[in-house]
């Protein structure tokens, strides 16, 4: 079983403060999408848990237990600080949760031999035999919801990039001024593509800025001149993961057109891509069949971001600012203009994404 709480943790730098959105909605509109935004989180929330309920039953477990156990299923020991930043729960909620499943011999804690200031959470034999027993929870689940495989990833993935986003807020994507005459559209939309209307060529600073492949050679964006770029910083344990699949497809079809990918591994969200450049090269290779361009680690945001990042960002001062989470992709075209930005959340085989890029091809 997968073992991934749907939680996430963000490693972002908060500002003290933040603006007004122009496109802020005041008053009593403003206090109306926050109610429905509230009860409709509200009512996926006790939808989860009925869902669960009789699921979790068959093992004595509740939800919150059960999210603590997958955690550890993944790693044992782990600390129960680490816990605390995954779950997004303080320690005044769990460690009443921790001390529920102590005594009921799921784990014990521990005081960590190497550090007496950290306090270890280790799972019990009892706690290990219930991941067997879990395994059957996935298909039964599914087996009750009227949605197909894929239908269940996109939406795990929209939830993922929405608790991102909220875990740091000034990273979510703010909408322009609405148009008066215009339905009212979502209060949190995702990045969509950045057309091209006011992007800026690739600078001859840009083409020529030093980059590293993955296996240590020399290469800049220059090495690819003439030909239409996607841009995507990748990791390896993040839930948008699985899109280095369709990412190979992709390239598969339209490299001959002169089309290519270039995958950054990055570090910078959740610490979702913690391994060296071999280990990353590997897990590529042999889990996906990565045939496309990787470059060395390097940071897409915060003090120490890359050079190529600054100029892609930049390049687009119509986008949203910062680079938002794992899997964000830019386009740049034959001319080195980066005509596009797209989400993380966007697919490679996205229609409006692929749409681009065959423009581009055809330019």
């Amino acid at each position: 079983m997968a073992s991934d709480p749907a939680l996430l943790s963000a490693d972002a730098e908060r500002p003290a403060s933040r603006a007004r959105a122009p496109g802020a909605v005041p008053g009593d509109d403003a206090l109306r999408l926050d109610a429905q935004l509230c009860f409709a989180l509200y009512a996926a929330s006790n939808l989860i848990t009925r869902l669960y309920r009789p699921l979790l039953g068959e093992l004595g477990l509740t939800y919150p237990q059960y999210l603590v156990l997958l955690v550890l299923w993944e790693a044992s020991p782990r600390s129960v600080g680490d816990l605390g930043a995954r779950l997004h729960l303080d320690s005044g909620t769990l460690t009443p949760l921790l001390k529920r499943m102590e005594a009921a011999g799921l784990l014990a804690r521990r005081r960590d031999p190497d550090d007496e200031r950290r306090v270890l959470a280790d799972l019990t034999a009892a706690g290990r035999a219930l991941q067997e027993r879990a395994r059957r929870i996935p298909p039964a689940l599914g087996a009750r919801l009227p949605f197909p495989a894929d239908a269940i990833r996109a939406l795990r993935e929209a939830v993922r990039d929405l608790v991102a986003q909220l875990t740091d807020p000034d990273q979510v994507p703010v909408a322009p001024a609405p148009d008066p005459g215009a339905a009212a559209g979502p209060l949190l939309s995702p990045l969509s593509a950045h057309p091209s209307t006011r992007s800026r060529p690739m600078s001859q600073s840009m083409s020529d800025i030093p980059l590293k492949r993955i296996d240590g050679t020399p290469a800049s964006l220059a090495d690819y001149k003439g030909k239409v770029l996607l841009v995507v910083n990748v990791a390896s344990k993040c839930g948008l993961t699985p899109q280095y699949e369709a990412l190979q497809k992709l390239y598969s079809e339209k490299h001959d057109k002169g089309f290519e990918i270039l995958g950054f591994p990055a570090n910078n969200f959740g610490a979702q891509e913690p391994g060296t450049e071999a280990e990353i090269a590997s897990f590529c290779s042999l889990n996906y069949g990565v045939t496309f361009p990787m470059f060395a680690k390097i940071s897409v945001k915060g003090a120490d971001r890359h050079p190529l990042y600054d100029a892609l960002v930049s390049a687009l001062p119509d986008a949203q600012g910062d680079i938002t989470w794992n899997f964000e992709k830019f386009v740049i075209g034959k001319d080195g203009t980066v005509v596009a930005r797209f989400s993380p959340r966007a697919t490679p085989d996205d229609p409006e994404l692929v749409k681009v890029i065959d423009a581009a091809l055809a330019a």
